[in-house]
């Protein structure tokens, strides 16, 4: 497993992690820190797959308005 070293963080900060470390149940703001850079690097993950289905849904959405624009279109020059 790799190492990730912060420095310079302020005395507040450091409380506040420790705080919330504590208040959500973690044994360390080691744990805590481990987990939320966990969480953050899925979640961009995830957001990239989130882009590209909604782009992948816009494309199938218009295929099938253009379809259905075709299929109108066709019935209506066979009724004519």
């Amino acid at each position: 497993m790799g190492e990730v070293k912060i420095r310079k963080i302020n005395d507040g900060t450091i409380a506040i992690l420790d705080t919330q470390a504590k208040e959500k149940g973690y044994a360390s703001r080691q744990e805590y820190l481990q987990d939320l850079l966990e969480k953050i690097a899925r979640e961009e993950y995830q957001f990239e797959t989130d882009v590209r289905y909604q782009f992948l849904i816009s494309q199938y959405n218009e295929l099938i308005e253009w379809l259905l624009s075709e299929v109108t279109l066709n019935t209506d020059k066979k009724e004519v």
